[in-house]
């Protein structure tokens, strides 16, 4: 049984559409990957940790964890379950989670990327999900000790891996290392398929161009375009028009004025920070698949102005170029396409009513 934790922003996404892309295949080769849906593992995540993400309540997440257990534990062979919100499991979620797998040996696979590219991914997808904190706040937390930030508990990979080897044992923990960037992304992918032992089929790669990444100055205009927003304004509505509708189609299509990176200011601090998990990850003798010196951050080129830095005009001129560009999208280009189900339940409501005359 594998459990991937994550972390967070290592590629996961890619990893989790080849497995859901690949699941009869997989299944038919002698490993199940549980579920029906793409988001079978974030819904049982989720119920494990407490149900609750954006500020929502997901009320399909009551009871996920427990049939994705009752799943593996009915399968005939190895399972793989893989959430990067697992990373941030609390201690007796982690107990909870290994004991529902009726006495299996359960071995923790992690995905561990740089902190040069970590940080501001981070940053960068807190914004998606609605925060409203600027980059140098955000760094400023990242980075002082007492605040102890929100963002140490799932990326602090030493602390995550040493969680889990309470649960599981040191010698079940594997570490798998993010490839620097420029390289060949399905390295990745080879490596991951070595830590969780996969099945060695022809595996069929979908598409992942909608999952770029903003640059800085875009994302300054979506965390801006955060505090416009009315309060009352539901998560799943956001989620659906902005995140995974503006975000993909408009906000993420251009890097106007450069990548997110870590700036100069920070940069120190995030090497040294990096080279100790590096230590400590050494120090505990995890199983790493790939290698732990590509946790250190690449050297970075010239740094052009961040988030924090841009002038009115700057972001003004990225705006009304986001604006133009919405303008000739149309509505159903900007949101995601309405499950099928949902579609069902419509159809039959006016089939209902035409029924009626």
């Amino acid at each position: 049984m594998v459990l991937h934790v994550g972390v967070a922003k290592t590629g996961t996404t890619y990893l989790q559409r080849i497995l859901v892309a690949n699941r009869p295949a997989i299944r038919a080769a002698g490993l199940l990957y549980p579920g029906d849906s793409p988001h079978t593992h974030f819904r049982a995540a989720l119920d494990l940790r407490g149900g609750r993400f954006g500020g929502h309540q997901y009320p399909r997440a009551k009871g996920a964890w427990a049939a994705v257990t009752r799943e593996v534990n009915a399968f005939a062979g190895p399972a793989v379950i893989s959430h990067e919100s697992l990373a941030q499991a609390k201690r007796d979620d982690r107990i909870r989670a290994v004991e529902a797998f009726d006495g299996a040996k359960v071995h923790v696979v992690i995905t561990a990327r740089d902190l040069g590219r970590q940080i501001p991914a981070v940053w960068q997808e807190n914004v998606k999900n609605r925060n409203t904190k600027t980059y140098t706040e955000f760094l400023d937390g990242v980075f002082d000790e007492e605040e102890r930030a929100k963002f140490w508990r799932a990326q602090d990979l030493a602390s995550v891996a040493d969680g889990w080897a309470e649960q599981v044992g040191k010698d079940a923990i594997t570490i798998v290392t993010v490839p620097p960037a420029g390289g060949d992304r399905s390295l990745l992918w080879t490596r991951f398929r070595q830590a969780c032992e996969l099945p060695d089929i022809d595996y069929r790669q979908p598409d992942v161009s909608d999952n770029r990444s903003m640059g800085a100055a875009e994302t300054e205009v979506l965390r801006r375009m955060n505090s416009c927003f009315p309060d009352d304004l539901p998560w799943p509505r956001y989620e659906n028009r902005v995140k995974r509708g503006f975000v993909i189609r408009v906000l993420s299509t251009e890097r106007r004025y450069g990548p997110l990176l870590v700036p100069k200011r920070w940069q120190d601090a995030t090497r040294d920070r990096a080279s100790r998990q590096v230590e400590l990850l050494s120090k505990a003798g995890y199983l790493v698949v790939g290698d732990l010196n590509e946790l250190h951050p690449e050297p970075t080129p010239a740094v052009g102005p961040g988030p924090d830095d841009f002038s009115s005009e700057q972001l003004l001129d990225v705006s009304v170029r986001l604006l133009s560009e919405t303008a000739l999208l149309g509505t159903s280009a900007i949101q995601m396409p309405e499950p099928a189900a949902a579609r069902h339940r419509k159809v039959a409501r006016l089939a209902k009513r035409l029924r009626r005359g």
